[in-house]
């Protein structure tokens, strides 16, 4: 029913539907990892974080029932209050996360990642002023990347790294990554064939890392036609905006570079909009 309800119902629809199913299951008997995970997971596709962290709180609750301590329930915990982000929200991702991490024989590179994401958002509530913070995060995308390299583990690596007051000119280390986000990229096909905002919002970040700004204004236009939302459009411009405040700039004066600057205004200001696709600014 759960698995039918994500793929038939969005938005508010979905949450109605989700709230009917989860009124059935009072019966923990019937209860199974592979529930409770595509329910995590339909609460995330409507980012409804703190309908996550109480289902999860509730299975801690109940007596005979041990699925809130399994490692990939945990981890989607630990997801959702790091999104949520009530006071003390953070802190609690972070522990939960070390401590999985500490019991997990094989952890993956998800894993990882989420720490470092956790790190990267305490980072950015400082004003980017937590350097401790800021080095946590590069050490554990850094180890997300070398377990499995990945386009969301290596640009959030680089990005990282650049505020960090590395440049591509003279570091080893992000060079080598912009080598492996371009052969990442490869395997995805041509920028017009990509039908994926999130494969489109990732050659962006790369073209936007790598200064290329005819690719960049490109994926711009491609991002726009597929009409994002505005939940993932927050996420690519937080990147975004530390490219343009760390990265030594190109000074270009030309067509292109003005017409990156205004898909960027665009994009910039979807985020501060409260409707669900991107628009022009007024």
């Amino acid at each position: 029913d759960i698995r039918k309800a994500r793929e038939k119902y969005q938005g508010e629809e979905l949450a109605k539907e989700l709230a009917r199913i989860k009124l059935r299951m009072d019966n923990t008997e019937v209860l199974t990892s592979d529930i409770i995970i595509n329910l995590l997971l339909s609460y995330r596709d409507i980012q409804d974080y703190d309908a996550m962290v109480k289902l999860v709180e509730t299975l801690e609750m109940l007596p005979t029932c041990d699925l809130a301590d399994q490692h990939n329930i945990k981890f989607h915990y630990a997801f959702a209050l790091n999104r949520r982000n009530s006071t003390g929200d953070r802190e609690k991702a972070l522990q939960i996360m070390l401590q999985v991490l500490q019991s997990c024989d094989h952890p993956g590179p998800d894993m990882f990642c989420l720490c470092g994401r956790i790190y990267k958002d305490i980072f950015l509530d400082s004003d980017c002023k937590d350097d401790t913070s800021r080095d946590s995060a590069i050490e554990w995308y850094r180890k997300g990347f070398e377990l499995q390299s990945s386009l969301y583990s290596g640009i959030n690596l680089a990005v990282l790294l650049i505020v960090a007051g590395q440049q591509f000119e003279t570091s080893l280390e992000l060079r080598k990554i912009g080598v492996r986000l371009n052969s990442l990229l490869g395997r995805k096909g041509s920028l017009e064939k990509m039908n994926n905002y999130w494969d489109v919002g990732q050659f962006f970040s790369v073209s936007m890392l790598a200064s290329d700004v005819g690719k960049a204004v490109q994926a711009a236009e491609r991002l726009f036609k597929l009409k994002p939302p505005v939940w993932y459009l927050r996420s690519l411009v937080q990147n975004l905006l530390l490219i343009r405040r760390f990265k030594k700039p190109i000074i270009e004066h030309s067509p292109r570079q003005e017409r990156l600057n205004f898909w960027l205004d665009i994009i910039f200001e979807a985020t501060n909009e409260v409707t669900n696709g991107l628009r022009f600014p007024l």
